[in-house]
């Protein structure tokens, strides 16, 4: 990676993988300017991720972050905090998903229960407005 001050090639102070997101924190140095600082890296899950709506393969689409987000939002609707708390909410559902190992193809159906089972536990009527939009298979 390059210095973000000087644009000259960086090493590698520490690193950590980061066991709730899965992500890995780096500690950078550079040799030209000795500037210190901190990268997050994070996989893409858009790039890893296929959603699967039914059992065909014509109802499939990359993973989209932005849609869980906006999806969570929603339910948290009626709350003051709904912005800050729908964005960590959506990293959990996320992490929780990684956890599952569900290989590339991702059944929307997971998707649904662990949105709504988080959402449960952090807000019962956010919890209830999801599940009005996104019903929970029986299955």
């Amino acid at each position: 990676m390059v210095c973000v001050y000087c644009g000259h090639e960086t090493a590698v102070l520490n690193s950590r993988l980061q066991k709730q997101s899965g992500n890995v924190w780096r500690r950078r140095s550079c040799a030209a300017c000795g500037a210190l600082f901190t990268t997050h890296e994070a996989p893409d899950l858009a790039a890893c991720w296929i959603v699967q709506y039914g059992s065909t393969t014509k109802k499939q689409r990359p993973f989209e972050r932005d849609r869980l987000y906006l999806s969570v939002v929603k339910a948290l609707g009626h709350r003051r905090d709904a912005v800050e708390a729908a964005s960590a909410l959506t990293d959990t559902i996320t992490a929780s998903l990684l956890k599952m190992h569900l290989g590339a193809l991702v059944p929307v159906s997971s998707i649904i229960e662990v949105s709504h089972t988080t959402l449960q536990r952090y807000d019962t009527a956010a919890a209830v407005q999801y599940a009005a939009y996104h019903p929970i298979s029986s299955s």
